[in-house]
C-alpha cells in the first residue's frame, strides 16, 4: 500500500477496494459530486464493509480491513480521524453484526474504536 494519507485516502480506497465503485451508495454520491469529500465516501465505505460483512465476503473483507488498519494507525491525524469519526464512530453497538464486524478489525483499528466509547 502507498503511503497512506487523508489527501489520498480516497484514491487509495478505489484502488485497493474497486468493488466499491459499484456499491449503490457509492453510485449515489458520485452522480451527485460529492466522490471526492473524504467523510462522505468513508460512510459509504462503511455500509459497504457491513453489507460485505452481511454476506460473507471475506477476502473482500479481509482487505477493507487492512485498509482501515492502515488508517487508524497513520502518522497523519486527519486520517486517523476520518477512520475513527467517518467510519467507526457511526458503526451502531446495538445491531446484530457489530460483534463480528469488530472481529474483523487490526489491533489499532480496535484502539481506536475502544477510545470514541461507541
Amino acid at each position: 500500500m502507498e503511503n497512506l494519507t487523508f489527501q489520498n485516502s480516497i484514491g487509495e480506497l478505489l484502488r485497493l477496494i474497486p468493488e466499491i465503485r459499484d456499491f449503490k451508495d457509492f453510485q449515489a454520491i458520485a452522480s451527485h459530486g460529492n466522490a471526492d469529500n473524504q467523510y462522505v465516501v468513508f460512510g459509504v465505505f462503511e455500509n459497504f464493509y457491513i453489507e460485505s460483512f452481511q454476506q460473507n465476503k471475506k477476502d473482500l473483507i479481509k482487505r477493507m480491513s487492512k485498509f482501515l488498519e492502515e488508517a487508524a494507525k497513520s502518522k497523519d491525524i486527519k486520517l486517523q480521524e476520518l477512520a475513527a469519526y467517518g467510519f467507526l464512530e457511526n458503526l451502531s453497538v446495538k445491531a446484530d453484526y457489530y460483534g463480528g464486524i469488530v472481529k474483523t478489525f487490526g489491533e489499532y483499528t480496535k484502539k481506536q474504536l475502544s477510545e470514541l466509547n461507541v
